[in-house]
């Protein structure tokens, strides 16, 4: 049995619902920061550990003579 807590806090108009930090692995069907993209992908395109999926994207699309978009 799981149990969803919810934590608010008391502002002028009301209540404000409070999210703490989560990570990737505290939630179902949500990926994580490797799985979306692994360093050896990034280095296939030649970009750094800190590249991004978007950047990976624009590689394909300069690999592709701009014929594909993002």
């Amino acid at each position: 049995m799981s149990k969803n807590i919810q934590m608010q806090e008391k502002t002028s108009s009301g209540y404000d619902i409070l999210y703490p930090q989560t990570i990737a692995a505290q939630i179902e069907d949500v990926y994580s920061k490797d799985e979306t993209i692994t360093t050896a992908t990034k280095a296939l395109y030649g970009l750094g550990e800190t590249a991004t999926p978007n950047q990976v994207f624009s590689a394909i699309s300069t690999a592709l003579d701009g014929k594909a978009r993002i």
